[in-house]
């Protein structure tokens, strides 16, 4: 619904403080948008919200009128080439497959991992007469956990963490200089994580494992598997996903 590079008017109005009552609790504006203006047209950043919700449940279930893609991203951008911006029958055909990698076997497998990764977070904290529960436990325990699925040698993790983040941020302001700085930043960033994504599948290729990636290259569907091109977005989805809703 959407058709520009700029933000939605949600992020907006959180960015710009225009929900008064407190900037980071947007239901009072949201139900104030549902009985003043359901299905609301931003003319700044040319993007349709749909605030009701029949309205919603009927954009995303009615595939013949209403689509995923994301018009505002180019077809250039690694996101618009993710599930999250395909349409069945493409959308189905990379979930069936990606499913095969995802299954309650390999993820059971993968606990005793996640447990050590959790104690050895709380490890370094351990001692302190103080500790920032959010960002010194909460916050970087999600993408270490992907970066080890994903088989991320341990020396990469850091930048692994800083493109995470970037992937997820948001400009300063609305104003056009601070979203295109952010934007130039960005995209630079999300370059140096497809070129890190592409080198590593092209080495895991070579040496499979146990490793989400690996898996995802063996993963098919009646013959069917991942090209090059749709494991690379559907790695920076995953991280990028994993870390913000996490």
């Amino acid at each position: 619904l959407s058709q520009t590079k700029q933000q939605n008017p949600i992020q907006k109005a959180l960015i710009n403080g225009k929900n008064r009552q407190d900037p980071y609790d947007p239901f009072p504006w949201y139900k104030k948008m549902r009985t003043e203006s359901p299905i609301h047209y931003d003319e700044d950043s040319k993007v349709w919200s749909v605030f009701r919700y029949d309205d919603v449940k009927r954009v995303i279930s009615d595939k013949d009128f209403f689509s995923n893609q994301f018009p505002q991203l180019g077809t250039g951008n690694t996101f618009a080439k993710t599930m999250i911006s395909m349409d069945p029958p493409k959308h189905t055909r990379i979930r069936s497959i990606v499913n095969k990698a995802f299954t309650p076997r390999v993820m059971k497998e993968w606990e005793p991992r996640i447990r050590e990764l959790t104690n050895e977070l709380l490890a370094d904290v351990r001692g302190r007469e103080e500790i920032d529960l959010v960002q010194d436990f909460s916050y970087p325990l999600p993408v270490i956990v992907i970066s080890e699925l994903l088989g991320v040698p341990s020396v990469y993790k850091h930048h692994f963490k800083e493109w995470s983040d970037l992937l997820v941020s948001l400009p300063k302001s609305d104003r056009p200089e601070d979203v295109n700085e952010w934007k130039n930043i960005r995209d630079q960033g999300e370059e140096e994580l497809t070129a890190f994504f592409e080198k590593m599948i092209e080495e895991k290729r070579q040496n499979l494992g146990n490793d989400l990636i690996s898996l995802l290259i063996k993963a098919e569907q009646e013959g069917d598997k991942l090209s090059p091109d749709e494991l690379v977005p559907f790695c920076n989805l995953l991280l990028m996903a994993g870390n913000e809703t996490t």
